[in-house]
């Protein structure tokens, strides 16, 4: 039996210790509060999009064994040809893409059942097909070999429409987990929601000590899988330390939401929490030292406000420590110099080199609006002006902050977790990114939408005046021909890597 699968049972079996008590202490009390939540609420819902099946669709195609009918040629060509066994990346990727295809299937039919008592006893046609494609999908799910295909949609997309179609279930999910039932498909279906679901928190397997035990801070910590983003953002960690009843779950995630809100920097980088956010200069990092202001800092810190947020007026309800506090400011001002009239400049995010003619605001107002609404009182009366000044201007697509010092705001400033030099006014923008061994380059993906990222930050010019210079242009040049660029090698000859 697989480690990570071993780790799902043993935490089945542990963590659902209080579900028979009369009296609960604070957090269990919590727990069974934050559930009653999840089970009117849907949890990353726009996930369901991904299927473009409507409802009635859905149900006309799902079938009385638990299959859907235009996917069964596929499943039976699965268990033929053995895919889940397959070390295969690219069977991986397969399987996963028919999984979390079948999933989200499953979850928006058991959103017709959100809210709705269902009597276990008289269960509808309907409902017994929907437990039985439960079942069906979760097994060839369970049962896939631990390759690095099992990123993304294992640990993504198939553990949120898990987790989601248990709480739409919560009526037969509860009469299971209080022994009030001995129907066997819906006992089935409860197991393997939960183990499936508990896949944000076990895959993939990151060959560690972690694997042997999940639930612990060091779980969220050292490996770009595992961090801000990555860690916070896109895994339903913590609807799925509700579903499991997991007091040490929560105990894990409020401690990493906390310690998250911190710095990062080259001299830091085995010691620091996270080894990609926000960086001690004021900038970002994304996937470790690769220069990213707009992207990874942004999703773990605004997933790490949002979940202590949640967590406020609970048992695990924390408040900001100066660390936090400083490192939030800090960020919020330093990133203010990555963006010009309404633009972000090139050689600072993922999608780079993606054509965006409109002004955007910056993404730094996701924080800003958090902290106003959620976290004032952690805040001195002139930092919260401060916030709401630079969140009007940035509604406005331009941020001057005028009557703040030079430094802060506009002028000059060298960012040297980041190797770069900036001299922001009124009326012009500079940008000098320096290469060196201080940061690691741009995160980039030749096969996707990042693809022409590989050598636009490896030193560089950008003079600005309008903001959109280069959003307007891009597309029209060489790559080997950017300002500052000295290898005239031209772009042909150049060899694409990921990193």
């Amino acid at each position: 039996m697989k480690l990570a699968l071993k780790t799902a049972f043993l935490l089945l079996f542990y963590i659902n210790s209080f579900g028979q008590n009369t009296s609960y202490t604070q957090k269990e009390t919590s727990i069974l509060e934050f559930r009653t939540f999840f089970a009117k609420n849907a949890y990353r819902d726009h996930e369901l999009k991904k299927t473009k099946k409507t409802l009635e669709e859905c149900i006309a195609l799902l079938d009385k064994d638990g299959v859907f009918s235009d996917l069964r040629e596929i499943q039976e060509q699965i268990f033929v040809e053995k895919w889940p066994t397959s070390k295969s990346n690219s069977i991986q990727g397969k399987t996963a893409e028919i999984i979390a295809e079948a999933y989200n299937r499953v979850w928006r039919i058991s959103e017709t059942y959100r809210n709705n008592s269902i009597d276990i006893d008289s269960l509808t046609p309907l409902q017994v097909n929907l437990l039985k494609a439960i079942v069906n999908y979760s097994k060839i799910e369970v049962s896939r070999v631990d390759v690095s295909a099992r990123f993304h949609a294992s640990c993504f997309a198939i553990p949120t429409a898990a987790i989601n179609s248990y709480f739409c279930l919560l009526t037969l999910m509860d009469a299971t987990e209080k022994n009030n039932t001995t129907n066997t498909l819906v006992i089935k279906a409860n197991k393997l929601l939960k183990e499936v679901g508990m896949q944000s928190w076990t895959q993939p397997i990151r060959n560690d000590d972690t694997d042997k035990n999940v639930v612990q801070v060091d779980r969220f910590r050292g490996h770009v899988w595992w961090v801000a983003g990555n860690g916070l953002s896109y895994r339903s960690v913590f609807p799925a330390a509700i579903m499991m009843k997991s007091i040490a779950m929560v105990d894990v995630l409020a401690e990493v939401a906390q310690k998250g809100l911190s710095n990062v920097s080259q001299n830091t980088y085995e010691s620091a929490f996270w080894t990609e956010g926000m960086t001690s200069d004021g900038a970002g990092w994304g996937h470790g030292r690769q220069s990213n202001i707009w992207g990874y800092p942004i999703a773990g810190t605004a997933n790490a406000l949002s979940l202590m947020r949640v967590l406020k007026g609970s048992a695990w309800d924390k408040k900001f420590t100066d660390q936090n506090k400083g490192a939030l400011l800090n960020y919020i001002r330093g990133s203010s110099w990555y963006y010009y009239k309404g633009f972000a400049p090139i050689c600072v995010g993922r999608t780079n080199m993606l054509y965006k003619p409109k002004k955007t605001p910056a993404k730094s107002i996701l924080l800003i609006k958090s902290i106003l609404k959620s976290f004032q009182a952690s805040f001195s009366q002139e930092e919260i002006k401060e916030l709401n000044q630079l969140k009007s201007e940035i509604e406005n697509n331009n941020v001057s902050m005028n009557t703040y010092d030079g430094g802060i705001y506009a002028g000059a400033r060298y960012f040297y977790n980041n190797d770069d030099l900036v001299q922001k006014t009124d009326t012009h923008y500079a940008l000098v990114n320096m290469a060196s061994i201080r940061v690691d380059g741009n995160e980039s993906n030749y096969s996707s939408s990042d693809g022409y990222n590989f050598f636009t930050d490896d030193g560089m010019t950008l003079f600005n005046k309008k903001g959109n210079e280069y959003n307007e242009s891009k597309g029209a040049w060489n790559l080997t021909a950017i300002p500052g660029v000295t290898n005239r090698q031209g772009q042909e000859n150049l060899k694409p890597i990921s990193n």
